[in-house]
């Protein structure tokens, strides 16, 4: 048994067992991410635990998730997770990591690539107010050809 099931894991979480980790094979530790186990965790399906669950867990686990670091010190990241637990099984469903939500345009496109580090919507708001002759004179300025701009803006 190399991994431990995640409703198992879930329910030591849950029971607040904090010697759970302890009591694990190194193979069995060795298939434990935290960061997965972060995101069970955080989501309850129970209105009366949600909002807990999900600030206990980040507050205690995610907030200071580089300064206690899960590969230096699993067991002090485990039993940060256990003070999220209720003392009752919960039911956890996995939350789906956020995907790109940038749209797939040439305009799009090129504005990610000159500007890797900005957000969507801000893109999304630059090139909304910006007139296209605007649009053409900036891409000029960063040393596109016409026949380059005319493909992006079209």
């Amino acid at each position: 048994m190399a991994v431990p099931k995640i409703a198992d894991v879930m329910l030591a979480l849950d029971k607040r067992d904090m010697n759970y980790y302890s009591r694990l094979s190194d193979e069995q530790k060795k298939g434990i991410n935290f960061w997965m186990m972060q995101r069970y965790a955080s989501s309850v399906q129970d209105k009366v635990y949600d909002s807990h669950y999900l600030t206990m867990v980040n507050d205690c686990v995610n907030h200071n998730w580089s300064a206690a670091g899960s590969s230096r010190h699993p067991e002090l990241v485990w039993k940060c997770l256990c003070l999220a637990g209720s003392g009752r099984k919960m039911w956890h469903p996995y939350v789906k990591a956020p995907t790109s939500k940038r749209k797939k345009n040439k305009i799009m496109e090129e504005f990610g690539k000159l500007f890797p580090n900005t957000k969507t919507d801000e893109l999304e708001l630059f090139i909304g107010l910006s007139t296209k002759q605007e649009l053409t004179d900036f891409l000029v300025g960063y040393g596109y050809e016409d026949k380059e701009i005319k493909e992006i803006l079209k």
